[in-house]
């Protein structure tokens, strides 16, 4: 099916809440509620299957090549899919970038995992492994890690929620410290 929706889209899952103004082809999505100004969209599993192997893309490209130089054609090509095919999932590679980014900060937000071999009482061991998580995830995706500053730098938004991660982690942190 053919259905007229924008990308100004809330992500959950396999949810896909569109803003009406653009458009969706997925002959495996199905549209579970619609009103004038919004549809939710459910993917079927190869169109989550697709969505996944274009952010994984996207994650190798940006590994080899800047954000501001990372193209469709890059990540299509990386995904092995058709380039038109992007934009079934994503309206832009700003879009896909800052999902990506997203998940790498819920990642490190998660307090209960990256705690979760700390002693209880152990201040210096919590903030140990909150750098240490850090650290891990810029050499694993140093590539991605410069695209989030590049992000915070073109969108308001993105920068805002950045901002506020870091100062929710420093407070998480120097609570735990002994005074």
């Amino acid at each position: 099916f053919l259905f007229t929706a924008s990308f100004d889209a809330c992500i959950a899952s396999d949810l896909i809440v569109y803003k009406l103004g653009g458009f969706v082809n997925d002959h495996n999505a199905r549209i579970d509620e619609a009103t004038p100004r919004r549809a939710v969209v459910r993917l079927g599993s190869r169109g989550l299957a697709t969505r996944e192997r274009l952010k994984s893309a996207a994650g190798r490209v940006l590994a080899r090549k800047a954000y501001s130089q990372m193209t469709v054609a890059d990540v299509t090509r990386e995904a092995g899919v058709a380039t038109g095919l992007f934009h079934r999932y994503f309206p832009d590679l700003q879009t896909l970038t800052m999902e990506l980014a997203d998940e790498v900060l819920d990642e490190l937000g998660n307090t209960a995992a990256v705690e979760q071999d700390v002693a209880r009482g152990d201040w210096m061991g919590r903030i140990h492994s909150h750098i240490a998580l850090s650290v891990a995830n810029y050499a694993q995706r140093p590539g991605l890690v410069r695209a989030m500053n590049q992000l915070a730098d073109e969108s308001p938004a993105f920068r805002a929620r950045l901002r506020g991660f870091y100062q929710s982690q420093l407070e998480l942190l120097a609570a735990q410290m002994p005074r």
